[in-house]
């Protein structure tokens, strides 16, 4: 009897434990603060590099930023896993529908039909609502999340730094552009276009670099350094007042 009992008891726990495995909870949906404060860090040095070097082309910028990334890893306490070959433009770990992609897409799209900053930014806040309401999963909820808001603190990062080179009289030389007007139309949405389409796994308005070895950075999954180079090498030549070629 008491083997009898012994055994039903043992079939109880392995039936409720089945149960439990069947049971799956979503993840909640939430933006990576982390992730995105490390990635800003990883820009801004490769703006420092960018603004010191007598060259503003995507290669060459990325493979200085590449030759000094141990000591970007030191300073910061990340691990970049840098891989020094030439790779592919850029590509997300996290599998997306088609849904999903449809979404990510339009963080490009609105840079580029965007007439200045405070239309591309109102653009993203409602494009995180169409995210949130949407279909997709919590894990391509979170991740759009994540890169909507870096998108948003990187143009709050480069109206920043447009501010402090104004302020600094650095940006006396530039020569007004009959084409563009302003520091969003002239480079500002051509960067944010790269950077938008890096986590997209496409590159925007004709740039093509992509040399100097691959980084496993956060939010973008792994990108070419020929990705920051441009968005690096362009905020530099902006700064200084060269018009971006991004058309």
């Amino acid at each position: 009897m008491k083997k009898r009992l012994a055994t039903l008891f043992l079939s109880g726990l392995i039936i409720t434990s089945s149960c439990n495995e069947e049971i799956q909870h979503d993840p909640p949906i939430a933006v990576d603060e982390t992730a995105i404060e490390n990635f800003m860090k990883f820009i801004d040095f490769g703006l420092e590099e960018a603004i010191t070097s007598t060259s503003k082309e995507p290669q060459e910028v990325a493979n200085l930023i590449a030759n000094r990334i141990p000591e970007f890893e030191k300073r910061n306490g990340l691990n970049m896993q840098y891989q020094s070959h030439r790779g592919s433009s850029s590509s997300r770990e996290i599998v997306r529908g088609q849904a999903s992609s449809d979404l990510a897409e339009k963080i490009v799209y609105y840079s580029s039909i965007s007439a200045n900053e405070s239309q591309y930014l109102n653009k993203l806040s409602l494009l995180k609502r169409e995210v949130q309401v949407s279909d997709i999963s919590p894990i391509e909820k979170s991740a759009l999340l994540t890169q909507i808001t870096l998108n948003e603190r990187f143009v709050r990062y480069l109206q920043q730094k447009d501010a402090a080179y104004k302020v600094s009289g650095e940006d006396d030389d530039e020569e007004d552009d009959e084409e563009c007007s302003g520091w969003w139309s002239c480079w500002g949405k051509c960067a944010a276009g790269i950077l938008g389409g890096a986590g997209t796994g496409a590159l925007t308005f004709g740039f093509t670099g992509a040399a100097a070895g691959t980084v496993t950075a956060p939010v973008v999954g792994t990108i070419s350094l020929g990705v920051v180079g441009a968005v690096a090498g362009g905020v530099a030549g902006g700064l200084a007042g060269a018009a971006a070629s991004c058309d």
